[in-house]
């Protein structure tokens, strides 16, 4: 078995995270599926405490571990863990920095990250069918070009991730995966995230959207589904409701919500009216609708056109979804 000691600095590996179950704590395997129960209090805390490089010192004072003898217990349970490669062994001065670009420059983080973190919002890069080229190399450019959304002189007028700033929000990445497999997946990922309080925003074409909205079904039982376009309207037990965005107390208090944003929708016809969006008016009372509700999950999905084409019009729809996800993470009006 590995020695650990005190001075070694570890991470659990990206690919798993502590959840809480209906039977106590586990480490949730992410890609594979499926769940070991860790059954010690003191090794679930030192666990959380690895979503991040630490010295496994000050891991194991964060964690309440300062007996000597429930000290050198778990630096045998560590160094199990690192034989397993459920922890990782690194050298001092490494970095588990993602060099990767994220959603509206908002920090990148692991899943089992955002949750011992407690991020309110993460956002999921949806496995795609391959259909169209917006849906198979559109969401890294959009990555790329929403962090700069806020001085992009195509998008005047666009806050970008300004309106996410001190709220929460990852980039949790993409999800790995086939299409099939990855769908699956994802309605995985969002059924812990939502069963953690944490709201997945999700972009991708319409199945991922679809999975998502299972996944949150799966922890949160009904969800009313508020579809986010030029003609608003409400979705709850497969009935259509017509909802007026300037009254956005018609829409259930009670109920929990998951808002969805179609690109091709959500931005209207820039060369037909030159206003690329709804307007102004229009998009301030869609956001106003979100605002006070139960957000379990928001989608973005592609249908706009290539984004290296026309990359004005998918700035207004990740726009748009900043505007969202900060009106349903944020303090409440």
């Amino acid at each position: 078995m590995t020695a650990v000691g005190y001075e070694d600095l570890l991470v659990c590996h990206p690919g798993v995270a502590v959840v809480d179950t209906d039977d106590g704590p586990a480490l949730w395997h992410v890609v594979d599926d499926w769940v070991e129960p860790i059954g010690d209090r003191l090794l679930t805390a030192t666990l959380r405490q690895l979503a991040h490089p630490r010295v496994v010192r000050r891991a194991l004072v964060a964690a309440g571990a300062t007996a000597t003898a429930a000290a050198h217990r778990l630096l045998g349970e560590l160094g199990r863990l690192v034989d397993h490669q459920v922890v990782l062994h690194l050298d001092r001065g490494d970095e588990l920095a993602v060099a990767r670009p994220t959603m509206w420059g908002v920090p990148a983080a692991t899943i089992g990250a955002a949750l011992a973190d407690g991020a309110t919002a993460v956002v999921l890069g949806g496995p795609s069918d391959g259909v169209g080229p917006d849906e198979v190399a559109g969401w890294d450019v959009l990555r790329v070009r929403s962090a700069r959304a806020d001085r992009d002189p195509a998008g005047a007028g666009l806050v970008g991730g300004l309106a996410l700033a001190g709220l929460g929000v990852v980039d949790g990445g993409d999800v790995p995966g086939g299409h099939d497999v990855g769908v699956a997946r994802l309605e995985s990922w969002c059924a812990r995230l939502a069963g953690a309080g944490i709201v997945p925003v999700v972009v991708g074409d319409h199945r991922t959207e679809a999975a998502a909205i299972a996944g949150a079904v799966r922890r949160h039982g009904p969800v009313g589904i508020l579809h986010l376009d030029e003609h608003p309207r409400a979705r709850v037990d497969g009935r259509d409701l017509a909802i007026d965005p300037a009254a956005p107390a018609d829409l259930d208090p009670d109920l929990r919500w998951f808002a969805t944003v179609p690109a091709d929708s959500a931005v209207g016809s820039g060369e037909d009216t030159g206003v690329v969006g709804p307007g102004a008016d229009r998009v301030d009372a869609l956001v106003d609708a979100v605002a006070g509700r139960r957000i379990v999950g928001v989608g973005l999905r592609g249908g706009a056109g290539d984004p290296t084409r026309d990359p004005t019009r998918h700035l207004a729809a990740v726009d748009l979804v900043a505007r969202v996800v900060a009106a349903a993470v944020g303090p409440r009006p």
